[in-house]
């Protein structure tokens, strides 16, 4: 065991979606009753830690996606208190943010696909309350702070719902 997370009798610190990213890896686990919140570790119990509480309420269960090899950050998803929005983390709280809102009061449940050019993209549902409009689902870049729509393949609410199914690399 590298570090006793939920210590206590009948306390389980339910460690899942474990994710390497260059020498470190994220995971989400509980810790009393705070909820699921982001993990990182280096493998010593000094080098483990809750990276952030991203919501105080009930836990962000953040889900692990896809990580960059180049600045070790992951991105992810996760809810922060208005719903699930994509998440990057360099596995410090300072560097641990949420991208955009880009649905007010409400979910874009992204899910991030793949790398290219330095940018990480990912597909998202959008409604009025969006920065974009109400595109549907459809497919976004990010540099970890910017986000772009890359193209509204299918014109109006309905949207293109490009999924994880479709991959992109750099070849």
């Amino acid at each position: 065991m590298v570090k006793e997370i939920n210590p206590g009798a009948n306390q389980q610190a339910d460690i899942k979606n474990l994710f390497v990213v260059g020498n470190k890896l994220f995971f989400r686990a509980k810790q009393g009753n705070e909820g699921v919140e982001p993990y990182i570790t280096d493998g010593t119990e000094a080098g483990t830690e809750k990276i952030a509480d991203l919501r105080s309420n009930g836990g962000s269960n953040p889900v692990y996606q896809l990580g960059d090899p180049a600045t070790g950050r992951i991105f992810f998803r996760a809810n922060g208190g208005a719903g699930n929005e994509p998440w990057v983390s360099d596995g410090t709280a300072i560097g641990t943010n949420q991208i955009i809102d880009l649905i007010t009061n409400g979910a874009s449940n992204p899910n991030f696909l793949g790398f290219l050019d330095g940018y990480a993209y990912f597909n998202a549902n959008t409604n009025d309350t969006s920065p974009f409009g109400n595109v549907g689902n459809e497919l976004f870049a990010t540099d970890g702070t910017n986000v772009f729509l890359v193209e509204d393949l299918v014109p109006g609410s309905t949207g293109s719902t490009v999924n994880t199914n479709t991959v992109v690399t750099n070849g």
